[in-house]
């Protein structure tokens, strides 16, 4: 009865949110997302975009306004893009692991008229001023698929420029920034990776990238692009390797995208025969051309991509191949060329981004957004901040930042935004931070500290100001150490002396080990080993020496190696493992 509709309506333009729900709508029986124990067909996506969207519409929600999302990554997410998308709405998601504060700091940022949250998370819902919707899970049962009138009529037309959503980052003017991409930057970005590898239908796709982060909108949204399948990563299977690998040859998933610290925590284990992705993806950090080896050997195809959030998710890219492993390659692969409809161009020792990637601008109009967005004669461009050089072949390569920004773990961290949230506590007078690189994982660098505090305030417990700064900054941007000191070094022009603070860092004396047996100064060597510290003290955490999730997952290797033992990585990370700590837990095993 609607055939002729559906011939008539599929002639209509279509946005690109729109052109992905109709490419659902062409195989509704097909498997689409595989979540836990869980399956889902595209019709069973379909009907739950359909309910929200029509849900949204009685709340009033119009085009251009800004909507929170706070879930886990699952197909309840995914459909709830997708509906705010069918009215034109904006996708602002809150990733629920963040503190309060900054999740009220985000929507009073984004100006958000309203809140999507999964049932299990009603608690954050309710420490946030905003009207909400509850998003339950998806019904297993199999429904009738909306027609493609149905969805047609629901769909709003949005302009390619409207914004499609906002992602926040770590901001050099102490407060995070909100960066805002439009539907035609999202379009663009699809139609660039398309022609970038051609991805065949079916393949299936890993999301395991936390939803703040716009790396996740390539998870999500590519099966919906290229006929394939979604495999859902739980957060207990991305902080246990073996259970992320296990998950993978489970599921025979094709395409893995993860941080080079991520793919160096897998390396450190057994692969499972099945677990040998088509195409793996390296994003966020430095890719080291040791790490690109051993994928090299796991994987199919191995990719180093690269690009900042305001330019759309990724701009550059470059296939890792044997050349980028000899002994006379540079110590970091390339990270390629421009994309397809972008462009890359190098402008005094700085990349500059420009085409169909770049982004809106940021939420609130600053100094910085002029200085970063710019237009030129040849269109929109983005300065990246970023120091990079062509090699004779026409490949671009990394060589640092000309500003404070780092990345650690695959985080982009301004390091002004924590030093501004650490002058705002009472007992602080100066604050400055800096990124040690770790010899062996540059990509797992200590966030070091130096604090001058104010005459008379207690400055014993340093780990205090952690705990403080918990309550608005997320777990990435917590120093790793602290150093209490009379004043910051300073450089002939005034500004603070960063070498010099590392310098001083080095020579940094931590409590010494008083009684030592056997098995207390091994584990002692072991942590001075993997954290490249001189000296370390019997109750001295790991993680406040630096230590990350990486190197925990090394830090246990090598114990099993040295005492043939058989420790669990979970069970080691129960408490903040310390010598003592894991001294007591060899002897409960043995």
């Amino acid at each position: 009865m609607d055939g002729n509709n559906d011939n008539h309506n599929q002639n209509r333009k279509h946005n690109f949110p729109t052109q992905l729900l109709l490419n659902l709508r062409r195989n509704p029986a097909q498997p689409l997302v595989h979540c836990g124990e869980l399956q889902y067909s595209a019709c069973q996506l379909l009907y739950k975009v359909h309910i929200l969207t029509l849900a949204l519409r009685s709340h009033d929600v119009r085009a251009g306004d800004a909507v929170g999302v706070c879930m886990q990554r699952g197909p309840e997410l995914l459909a709830a893009m997708l509906a705010l998308w069918q009215l034109g709405a904006v996708y602002v998601p809150l990733e629920p692991q963040l503190p309060l504060e900054r999740l009220r700091l985000y929507s009073e940022s984004a100006a958000l008229t309203l809140l999507l949250v999964q049932d299990t998370l009603q608690h954050i819902a309710d420490s946030l001023p905003l009207p909400v919707v509850v998003v339950l899970p998806p019904v297993s049962s199999t429904l009738g698929c909306p027609t493609v009138h149905e969805l047609l009529e629901c769909s709003r037309e949005v302009a390619a420029a409207a914004p499609a959503y906002v992602m926040f980052t770590s901001g050099s003017s102490g407060q995070p920034k909100g960066v805002v991409l439009s539907h035609a930057n999202l379009a663009g970005f699809f139609a660039a990776v398309s022609t970038l590898w051609s991805p065949p239908s079916h393949w299936r796709y890993l999301a395991c990238a936390s939803i703040g982060f716009d790396i996740s909108l390539f998870e999500l949204l590519a099966p919906l692009a290229f006929d394939g399948e979604l495999v859902v990563a739980s957060d207990d299977d991305v902080h246990d390797p073996p259970a992320l690998l296990d998950l993978i040859a489970r599921q025979h998933v094709d395409v893995v995208q993860a941080t080079p610290s991520l793919w160096q925590l897998l390396a450190l284990y057994p692969w499972p025969l099945a677990a040998r992705p088509q195409l793996a993806i390296s994003i966020g950090e430095a890719l080291g051309k040791g790490l690109a080896h051993q994928l090299l050997g796991r994987c199919e195809q191995v990719w180093n991509l690269y690009g900042p959030t305001e330019c759309t998710i990724w701009a550059t890219a470059h296939r890792v191949s044997d050349t980028d492993t000899t002994l006379e390659a540079p110590p970091v692969v390339s990270i390629g060329t421009a994309l397809a409809g972008y462009s890359a161009s190098v402008d005094d020792g700085e990349l500059l981004l420009g085409g169909v990637g770049v982004g809106t601008g940021y939420l609130q109009p600053t100094a910085l957004g002029t200085v970063r967005f710019i237009d030129a004669a040849s269109g929109r461009q983005y300065r990246t901040g970023d120091a990079c050089r062509y090699d004779s072949t026409g490949n671009l390569h990394f060589l640092g930042r000309f500003d404070t920004q780092v990345k650690i773990n695959g985080y982009r961290i301004e390091l002004d935004e924590i030093e501004e949230a650490l002058r705002s506590h009472d007992s602080i007078l100066q604050a400055a931070c800096v990124a040690k690189p770790q010899q062996h994982t540059p990509q797992a660098s200590q966030l070091l500290a130096f604090i001058v505090c104010r005459p008379g305030a207690p400055n014993k417990d340093a780990n205090r100001f952690n705990r403080w700064l918990a309550d608005s900054l997320p777990a990435w941007m917590l120093p790793h150490r602290y150093f209490v000191v009379d004043s910051l070094p300073l450089t002939l022009s005034g500004k603070t002396d960063r070498k010099a603070l590392l310098e001083l860092a080095e020579t940094d004396n931590s409590d010494q080990l008083e009684a030592m047996d056997d098995v207390v100064r091994v584990l002692a060597e072991i942590f001075c080993d993997v954290l490249e510290v001189p000296k370390v003290g019997l109750n001295d955490s790991f993680f406040d020496l630096g230590g990350s999730s990486m190197l925990s997952a090394t830090l246990v290797l090598t114990i099993n190696q040295r005492f043939a033992s058989n420790i669990s990585l979970r069970k080691a990370l129960v408490t903040p493992p310390t010598v003592r700590s894991l001294a007591a837990l060899l002897q409960q095993a043995s």
